[in-house]
């Protein structure tokens, strides 16, 4: 197979569900690298807003394509952590092991983000090195560098707050 760099957003269907939790458990548990999450007693991760994705207006979720293969998903959402009005959020982006490095991801969250735009949040874990430096390269790109990174009081969580140009 060819790697492109070339990303197609799927909308996530109802009969695609499992699917999406499927993919949603591998992300997960990458993710508790970074976490002290744990299975539950069904040995899967607990994600609270998975059905929510499918009922409320204002949660959209993607599967990204590299051509016809599955490659991952993105979970946006309008619930500002900064309390603006009236703004997207990237809840979720998942790109799997096997396609990152080919600007599979760059493509896909540049499709996210040029089709629900203008204004922005991204929150990201300040232990995620790699998708720190990931976001902030797509987000100088497509803000012309007008973007803002705030730290949470907690100190391990940021939001890069921005308005696409």
């Amino acid at each position: 197979m060819t790697k492109s760099s070339k990303a197609l957003l799927k909308t996530v269907s109802m009969d695609q569900k499992q699917l999406l939790d499927n993919l949603l458990q591998l992300y997960l548990y990458e993710f508790t690298d970074y976490t002290d999450d744990d299975l539950n007693s069904l040995g899967r991760y607990d994600y609270e807003y998975f059905e929510s994705y499918f009922i409320d207006k204002d949660r959209y979720a993607y599967f990204i394509y590299m051509g016809t293969q599955l490659v991952g998903f993105c979970m946006v959402n309008q619930h500002s952590l900064l309390q603006n009005s009236y703004i997207h959020s990237i809840a979720e982006f998942f790109i799997l092991r096997k396609y990152r490095k080919y600007g599979i991801g760059r493509a896909a969250a540049n499709e996210v983000l040029a089709k629900h735009g203008p204004s922005w949040e991204i929150p990201q874990l300040t232990q995620n090195k790699i998708a720190m430096k990931f976001w902030e390269k797509v987000i100088l790109e497509i803000s012309n560098g007008n973007y803002q990174i705030i730290l949470s009081s907690t100190k391990d969580k940021q939001t890069i707050k921005f308005e696409m140009v």
